[in-house]
């Protein structure tokens, strides 16, 4: 099973490079959807979800 940090050092350099590669109109749309996407999410359940997953984990 891939671990969230080791999934966090594939995603941000992949996503640096097709950033890298995109031209700008491109770029701007799918900021445009991932701002679309963070304002229907209920942020603090998704928090509250990794905080309780996180502390369950923790505990022995």
């Amino acid at each position: 099973m891939i671990t969230i940090t080791t999934q966090i050092f594939i995603f941000i350099p992949a996503m640096v490079i097709l950033f890298w590669i995109m031209p700008d109109k491109k770029i701007k749309v799918i900021f445009g959807e991932i701002r679309k996407t963070l304002q229907i999410l209920p942020i603090s359940k998704i928090a509250q979800a990794i905080i309780s997953w996180s502390k369950k984990k923790s505990d022995p």
